[in-house]
Protein backbone atom coordinates (compact mmCIF):
# COMPACT_ATOMS: atom_id res chain seq x y z
CA UNK A 1 0.00 0.00 0.00
CA UNK A 2 2.67 2.28 0.10
CA UNK A 3 2.70 3.27 -3.65
CA UNK A 4 0.72 5.94 -4.66
CA UNK A 5 -2.88 5.76 -5.43
CA UNK A 6 -3.04 6.12 -8.77
CA UNK A 7 -1.09 2.69 -8.80
CA UNK A 8 -3.50 0.88 -6.75
CA UNK A 9 -6.89 2.25 -8.67
CA UNK A 10 -5.06 1.21 -12.14
CA UNK A 11 -6.35 4.93 -13.17
CA UNK A 12 -2.92 6.72 -14.44
CA UNK A 13 -1.94 6.66 -18.03
CA UNK A 14 1.76 7.25 -16.88
CA UNK A 15 1.97 4.52 -14.04
CA UNK A 16 -0.55 2.07 -14.96
CA UNK A 17 2.01 -0.51 -13.86
CA UNK A 18 -0.77 -3.92 -13.24
CA UNK A 19 -0.61 -2.88 -10.08
CA UNK A 20 -4.36 -2.42 -9.19
CA UNK A 21 -5.66 -3.65 -5.93
CA UNK A 22 -9.28 -4.74 -6.33
CA UNK A 23 -10.24 -3.94 -2.78
CA UNK A 24 -8.66 -0.49 -2.93
CA UNK A 25 -10.71 -0.05 -6.41
CA UNK A 26 -13.63 -0.75 -4.65
CA UNK A 27 -13.51 1.48 -1.86
CA UNK A 28 -12.63 4.46 -4.29
CA UNK A 29 -15.35 3.95 -6.74
CA UNK A 30 -18.17 3.68 -3.51
CA UNK A 31 -16.46 7.04 -2.68
CA UNK A 32 -16.45 8.24 -5.79
CA UNK A 33 -20.49 7.50 -6.41
CA UNK A 34 -20.94 9.17 -3.03
CA UNK A 35 -19.22 12.00 -4.64
CA UNK A 36 -20.80 12.71 -7.79
CA UNK A 37 -23.70 14.72 -6.48
CA UNK A 38 -21.55 17.06 -5.17
CA UNK A 39 -19.88 17.08 -9.10
CA UNK A 40 -20.92 19.76 -11.60
CA UNK A 41 -18.63 19.30 -14.29
CA UNK A 42 -19.58 19.82 -17.57
CA UNK A 43 -20.56 16.21 -19.02
CA UNK A 44 -18.55 16.89 -22.13
CA UNK A 45 -15.30 16.65 -19.50
CA UNK A 46 -13.81 13.53 -18.24
CA UNK A 47 -15.15 11.44 -15.42
CA UNK A 48 -14.55 12.95 -11.81
CA UNK A 49 -12.12 9.99 -11.38
CA UNK A 50 -10.21 10.91 -14.78
CA UNK A 51 -9.97 13.91 -13.50
CA UNK A 52 -8.84 13.34 -9.36
CA UNK A 53 -6.15 10.80 -10.72
CA UNK A 54 -4.68 12.90 -14.00
CA UNK A 55 -2.53 15.04 -11.32
CA UNK A 56 0.44 14.09 -9.38
CA UNK A 57 0.41 11.81 -5.53
CA UNK A 58 2.82 10.97 -3.13
CA UNK A 59 3.00 7.53 -2.08
CA UNK A 60 0.57 6.36 0.47
CA UNK A 61 1.60 6.70 4.60
CA UNK A 62 0.48 4.83 7.37
CA UNK A 63 -1.08 7.09 10.00
CA UNK A 64 -2.52 6.27 13.15
CA UNK A 65 -6.24 6.42 14.34
CA UNK A 66 -7.19 5.46 17.37
CA UNK A 67 -5.84 2.10 17.79
CA UNK A 68 -6.16 0.89 13.55
CA UNK A 69 -3.49 1.24 10.65
CA UNK A 70 -4.90 3.91 8.21
CA UNK A 71 -2.98 4.48 5.11
CA UNK A 72 -3.27 8.72 3.85
CA UNK A 73 -3.46 9.48 -0.11
CA UNK A 74 -4.02 12.40 -1.96
CA UNK A 75 -5.38 12.51 -5.42
CA UNK A 76 -5.77 15.95 -7.14
CA UNK A 77 -6.74 16.93 -11.07
CA UNK A 78 -3.92 17.89 -12.95
CA UNK A 79 -2.57 21.83 -12.67
CA UNK A 80 -5.96 22.51 -10.24
CA UNK A 81 -4.59 20.72 -6.97
CA UNK A 82 -5.71 23.39 -4.70
CA UNK A 83 -9.36 24.07 -5.84
CA UNK A 84 -10.24 19.91 -6.89
CA UNK A 85 -8.60 17.41 -4.77
CA UNK A 86 -9.16 14.16 -2.46
CA UNK A 87 -7.83 13.79 0.83
CA UNK A 88 -8.15 10.37 1.98
CA UNK A 89 -7.62 7.13 4.77
CA UNK A 90 -7.75 3.81 3.60
CA UNK A 91 -8.41 0.75 6.29
CA UNK A 92 -6.93 -2.43 4.54
CA UNK A 93 -8.53 -4.50 7.05
CA UNK A 94 -12.21 -3.26 6.17
CA UNK A 95 -11.36 -2.76 2.86
CA UNK A 96 -13.45 1.24 3.64
CA UNK A 97 -12.15 4.52 2.43
CA UNK A 98 -13.08 8.09 3.66
CA UNK A 99 -12.00 11.13 2.31
CA UNK A 100 -12.89 15.13 1.86
CA UNK A 101 -13.48 16.39 -1.40
CA UNK A 102 -12.56 19.66 -2.24
CA UNK A 103 -14.32 20.43 -5.79
CA UNK A 104 -15.88 23.60 -7.26
CA UNK A 105 -14.81 25.65 -4.39
CA UNK A 106 -16.50 23.47 -1.80
CA UNK A 107 -15.31 20.87 0.60
CA UNK A 108 -17.46 17.89 1.23
CA UNK A 109 -16.71 14.76 3.33
CA UNK A 110 -17.49 11.04 1.89
CA UNK A 111 -17.24 7.97 3.41
CA UNK A 112 -18.57 9.40 6.96
CA UNK A 113 -15.28 9.86 8.69
CA UNK A 114 -15.22 9.82 12.70
CA UNK A 115 -14.04 13.58 14.13
CA UNK A 116 -10.23 11.66 14.46
CA UNK A 117 -10.47 10.85 10.72
CA UNK A 118 -11.76 14.33 9.25
CA UNK A 119 -9.12 16.52 12.14
CA UNK A 120 -5.69 14.07 10.89
CA UNK A 121 -7.02 14.90 7.12
CA UNK A 122 -7.29 18.66 7.93
CA UNK A 123 -3.95 18.35 9.89
CA UNK A 124 -2.13 16.55 7.14
CA UNK A 125 -3.59 18.19 4.04
CA UNK A 126 -5.10 21.62 5.28
CA UNK A 127 -7.71 23.86 2.35
CA UNK A 128 -6.97 27.41 2.31
CA UNK A 129 -10.22 28.61 3.44
CA UNK A 130 -10.17 31.43 0.87
CA UNK A 131 -10.54 29.10 -2.26
CA UNK A 132 -13.84 28.04 -0.66
CA UNK A 133 -17.55 29.79 -0.99
CA UNK A 134 -20.34 28.64 1.40
CA UNK A 135 -22.61 28.18 -1.97
CA UNK A 136 -19.93 26.10 -3.81
CA UNK A 137 -19.93 28.74 -6.40
CA UNK A 138 -16.35 29.51 -7.99
CA UNK A 139 -15.41 33.12 -8.65
CA UNK A 140 -13.11 33.62 -11.91
CA UNK A 141 -9.96 34.47 -10.63
CA UNK A 142 -8.44 37.91 -12.70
Amino acid sequence: LATHFFTLVGGNTVDNCGRADAKVTAAFDALLKEAAPHDHADPDMPSLRERLLSGPSAPGVPKTVGSETWWYYTACQAHQCDTHQLAMLYQPEQARLVGRLVSHCKAVWLGKPSAEQRALIDETRPVDPALLRDDGTCEEAE
